[in-house]
């Protein structure tokens, strides 16, 4: 069962040229508090709807991972194949575990979550490491 968020504290103003803000629209209080618990928090905005994630963890790092494959081929460079499931895989899993708060809709409308899953794939990423023999 989710945790429901309360949305206490003054809320953000609504998009330049929007009169309405977005759906599920959090406080600046409760990103802030977002922020002291996580560090990084993002916003996914799906037509009128928002949700808010954080970064991925391990532990949904290392599922997303075995979701890739990566093949050698003498004729071609090193690549990985990606198909549109394993694509989707890999962003349900990180709107699941990752999920913050926002529009309820997000979870329960399959265009909005197909959306969303798609985009928080895009926060997959790794800090670039170098190794050196002494």
């Amino acid at each position: 069962m989710s945790k429901q968020i309360k949305q206490t504290g003054t809320p953000l103003p609504a998009p330049a040229g929007q009169e309405v803000a977005y759906i599920g629209q959090a406080t600046v209080d409760q990103i802030a508090k977002w922020k002291e618990l996580h560090k990084d928090v993002y916003v996914i905005t799906v037509e009128n709807h928002v949700c808010y994630v954080r970064a991925f963890d391990r532990k949904t790092m290392s599922y997303a991972l075995s979701q890739l494959s990566f093949s050698v081929d003498i004729n071609q460079k090193n690549k990985i194949d990606m198909n549109m499931g394993r694509l989707f895989s890999i962003g349900d899993a990180g709107l699941t575990n990752l999920w913050l708060g926002g529009s309820a809709e997000i979870k329960t409308d399959t265009r909005l979550y197909a959306a969303a899953a798609m985009a928080v794939g895009e926060l997959f990423d790794f800090a670039e490491a170098t190794i050196k023999k002494l």
